[in-house]
Parts: C-alpha cells; sequence; structure tokens
C-alpha cells in the first residue's frame, strides 16, 4: 500500500494538472461573459454568452501539454504564501504602496462599480453632454467581475475579490509555466518575479554616458527601467504598475504554450485582445509562429505531408477558433474602435544616438537572453520573429510615447522567460551558467520594485501624519494628472494612489485615451444597451 504522504502528492499533481487548462479559460472567458451580458442589448450579449459556454463545455475535456511535476503539500503552501505577499506588496487591493499608474486604474474601478453599465458621462470635469453621448472606451475587461461584486457590498469589498482574482492569475500562471519548464512551483514562482533585463546596468552607463539623474542604484528604491525611453517591463514590475494588461497575457500565452492542439489557440488570443489589444500584437507573433511550426516543422513524422496539412488546418478552423474567437475579436474591435482620441503613431527620427540606444538597450534586455536560447531553438520560426518584432516595437511613439514597447511585446518577454527556464533548469553548460549570471543581474529591477513597496508601506504605518486630510478630488486637474519624477516619492502621506477619484472629474481632453464620444459609434447604435 501507498502512504498517506505518497497519495497526497500523487492528488495534489493530478487534480492541478487535469483542471489547469480548465481554470485557465474560465478565468479568461468569465469575464468577456459578463461583459456580454453587462454591456450588450439582451438579444446579443445572451446568444454570444450561452456560445462561449457551449464552447467551454466542449473544450472541457482537453488536456494541455505534459503533467505538472508533482507537487507537495508544503510546497502547496509555500506558493500560496509566497504569492500573496507578492500581489499585496504590487498594491492590488489597497494593501500596501500603489504606483503612480493605479490612479487611472482606482478611477475607472471606481467607475464601473458606481455607474450602471455601459457607463455613460454626463459631466466630465466642466463639460456637461448630452446623456449618452460619452463612455468609458477602455480595456477594463479586469475589472469586471470585482467591479460586478463592488455593486453589491461596496468599494472595499470590490478590492478584496480584485486581490483574489489576480492571485487566482498568479498561481495559474506559475501553473502554467511549472507545465511548460517541467519545474518546481516555487522555482517557477521565483523565475516569474525576478525575470528581467539587466537595467541595472543601463541606469550605470545612463547616468555616465548621457548624464541621466534618474535613475539611480542608491536608494534601492528607484524605477531602474526609466534608464531608457523605452523599456521592457519586467514581470514584477508588469503587476506593479500595468496588471490589467499584463496577468491575462500570462495566462494567455502560457495557455497558448501548453496547447497540444490548435482547435482553441485563435479563441484564446482573441480574449487576450479585449484584455490588452497591444499586447495581444505581441501575443500574435507567438500565434503565427505556432501556426507556421505545425506546418514547416510538424512533430508527427508518421503521417503524410498531405494528412499532417489537413490535421493541421482541420484544428485551426474548428468552431471554437472561428465562431467563438472571431465573434469576440470583431465585438472587441468595434468597441475600441468607438474611442476617438486621436493618437499619432509616428516613425521615430534615426539618429547615431538613437541607434547606439537601441543596441545597448537591446543588448542588456533580451539579445543575450535570445541567443542563449538559439541552440535550442533552431525548429521554431518564433525565435526567428522574435528578433525582428522586437526591434520594430521600438522604433514608434503613440502619441510622443513608447507605449508599444512597453506593452507589445509582454508575450515575447514571457516566452524568453520559459525558454530561460528550459535551459537553467535543466542544463548544465556554459550556455546555462551564463544566462543565470546574466538573470542575477537583471533580478535586480524586481527587487528594486519590491524594495520600493515595502520602504513605502512601512513608512506609512509608522508615520503619525498620513492620510492628509484634503480632498484629494478636488486638487487642479494637471496636478493630479502630473506624473511624478521619481515613483518613490509619488502620493506622499498615502498608500493608495487615489488621486483621480473618478474619471468624470476631468475635462475630455484629460481623459481622452479612456473616455470618447461615441454618438457616431456603430457599437453604441446597434450593439450596446442605452
Amino acid at each position: 500500500m501507498s502512504s498517506p504522504d505518497i497519495r497526497m502528492k500523487e492528488k495534489l499533481s493530478l487534480t492541478s494538472s487535469c483542471n489547469l487548462f480548465r481554470a485557465s479559460l474560465i478565468y479568461l472567458i468569465l469575464p468577456f461573459v459578463v461583459f456580454c451580458l453587462g454591456f450588450l442589448h439582451w438579444y446579443i450579449g445572451f446568444p454570444i454568452g450561452f456560445l462561449l459556454a457551449f464552447f467551454t463545455w466542449k473544450l472541457w475535456k482537453t488536456e494541455a501539454g505534459s503533467e505538472l511535476k508533482h507537487s507537495t503539500r508544503k510546497e502547496w503552501i509555500w506558493l500560496l504564501v509566497l504569492a500573496a505577499v507578492w500581489v499585496i506588496l504590487s498594491g492590488i487591493g489597497g494593501y500596501a504602496f500603489q504606483n503612480f499608474d493605479f490612479n487611472s486604474r482606482n478611477a475607472i474601478f471606481r467607475d464601473l462599480i458606481n455607474y450602471r453599465w455601459p457607463v455613460y458621462y454626463t459631466t466630465l470635469g466642466t463639460v456637461t453632454f448630452p446623456s449618452g453621448s460619452q463612455s468609458m472606451v477602455y480595456y477594463f475587461g479586469y475589472w469586471l467581475i470585482p467591479a460586478l461584486i463592488g455593486k453589491l457590498l461596496g468599494w472595499q469589498a470590490a478590492n478584496f475579490i480584485l486581490y483574489l482574482y489576480t492571485l487566482i492569475g498568479v498561481i495559474l500562471t506559475v501553473l502554467l509555466i511549472s507545465k511548460k519548464v517541467r519545474a518546481g512551483l516555487i522555482p517557477s514562482l521565483f523565475l516569474l518575479v525576478f525575470f528581467s533585463g539587466m537595467d541595472s546596468v543601463g541606469a550605470l552607463i545612463s547616468s555616465s554616458v548621457f548624464t541621466s539623474p534618474y535613475p539611480t542604484l542608491w536608494p534601492p528604491i528607484t524605477h531602474l527601467e526609466w534608464w531608457q525611453s523605452f523599456q521592457f517591463s519586467s514581470f514584477t514590475t508588469q503587476l506593479f504598475w500595468v496588471f490589467n494588461q499584463s496577468l491575462p497575457v500570462w495566462i494567455c500565452a502560457g495557455l497558448i504554450l501548453n496547447l497540444q492542439e490548435n482547435r482553441s489557440t485563435f479563441l484564446v488570443w482573441s480574449l487576450c485582445f479585449f484584455y490588452a489589444p497591444i499586447p495581444a500584437l505581441g501575443l500574435a507573433v507567438l500565434v503565427i509562429g505556432r501556426f507556421l511550426n505545425g506546418f514547416i516543422f510538424p512533430t508527427d513524422s508518421m503521417t503524410s505531408p498531405r494528412e499532417r496539412w489537413i490535421s493541421q488546418l482541420r484544428d485551426w478552423l474548428s468552431l471554437e477558433n472561428l465562431l467563438g474567437g472571431g465573434l469576440i475579436t470583431i465585438l472587441c474591435y468595434l468597441f475600441y474602435r468607438s474611442n476617438a482620441a486621436v493618437s499619432t503613431t509616428r516613425l521615430v527620427s534615426i539618429t547615431p544616438v538613437f541607434i547606439f540606444q537601441i543596441v545597448l538597450f537591446s543588448l542588456l534586455e533580451w539579445t543575450l537572453i535570445w541567443l542563449c536560447a538559439s541552440r535550442f531553438r533552431k525548429q521554431d520560426i518564433t525565435w526567428y520573429l522574435m528578433a525582428p518584432t522586437l526591434l520594430i516595437s521600438l522604433l514608434f511613439t503613440v502619441s510622443d510615447v513608447y507605449i508599444i514597447s512597453r506593452r507589445a511585446p509582454i508575450a515575447m518577454l514571457f516566452l524568453l522567460l520559459v525558454w530561460s527556464g528550459e535551459i537553467i533548469f535543466h542544463e548544465r553548460s556554459k550556455i546555462s551558467i551564463a544566462l543565470i549570471l546574466m538573470l542575477a543581474v537583471g533580478a535586480l529591477t524586481p527587487l528594486f520594485e519590491i524594495d520600493r513597496s515595502i520602504y513605502r508601506t512601512v513608512s506609512y504605518y509608522l508615520s503619525s501624519t498620513n492620510e492628509l486630510t484634503v480632498d484629494r478630488c478636488s486638487a487642479p486637474q494637471e496636478t493630479r494628472r502630473s506624473f511624478p519624477s521619481k515613483p518613490e516619492q509619488a502620493h506622499p502621506g498615502t498608500l493608495t494612489a487615489d488621486d483621480w477619484c473618478s474619471l468624470s472629474t476631468f475635462d475630455p481632453d484629460m481623459v481622452s485615451d479612456y473616455v470618447s464620444d461615441i454618438s457616431n459609434s456603430f457599437f453604441f447604435r446597434y450593439i450596446a444597451k442605452p
């Protein structure tokens, strides 16, 4: 007879392995179903919600990739504790210091709770509009389930659910990484938390060559990724600043990497488009690479080329991909194009200094890691597509901001993380040693993010002069919108970044990225609730 410990180990491994795909798919689909039922006409939203539920049922028995490594109860407990601390330090839920970007995210979250869906504004700052002419048009899918709870139980309950929802997403991400790289839960979590480019080296070079006053390596709470105008954010930075865009991309990328078949690949990509349209551009590279790999580098050598091609096409042309993924993509496209904000996309000026910056940035952030993976990826089209895609992302600005380089590469950075894990956890070579050394230097970036959160959180709880008594919502609009030159000094005296309060407290030109005139919008005329 097997001992209780062995039976428990097998049970934990079996449970997590069999249900991982199901849980991840439901995690991604449920908010979109809420969007359909809450924002669309009932005769449109209910059939789409029912159709997605049907596809979820069809995919329910799908198993993805290899088995998880056996995990003990002790490993699961450590995973829950460490992941819970990481999410708390991110500021999600309001239990620790929040970086400046939480101002807009808290305002969006609060409006999703306080306004009926769809969110229409009759007043923006000092300007009044006809009823139904201004609406929130943004990728707010990540907040929908917590906001729904908030409508019933209030702001604090909504933030607690947001924290739990994020913690579940982090655990799913770690499980997907563990399954793909065949590593334990704790090593997979550490890889996610500390994976980063070598920003500390870049900060040293930037301060000496370009005489940049920020960031510095001391005190160890600065935002190291500001050593260049463009940045490839570490995963800790993504969670601490843009969790609503990054975490769904991690799960989508992890799912696609673990899928045995492609009958739901485009469906998963379309859900990423719902949560984060700019990062979905980067995830498309992974999808295209997977599509081409199936035809150019087939894994099944026992069948004829014709049979392989037919099998591949049958997978990709499934109802889940065509009807499910197609409907989600079309609906999201119609919704996002309702935002009439004028954002100019420009090719940056190519100068010798800019070329030097691009080369230096690429060497420190991704090129060396990409090259380390080369000998293992010779039959992977995605590896060949990654380099030009990452380079191209650095060449464009949107409204003079390098937003494409900061968001689009998230999925490809996740892929670099997975490739790195496959090497350092299973290889003993000069390449693995070099990669470990580079990642050790890179780990300073997330450590600085974590240090800043700990420092500001502890300072807040130890201080006797916290929480300013003035009404932060009535402060001048420009003051509340102004980005601090040093994130570690943002909103002094307070724990949460909540100066925006509501998008309705700003004039239209101040929130044009989030609110739009939808008078001539096809989506709001024919699809959305009035």
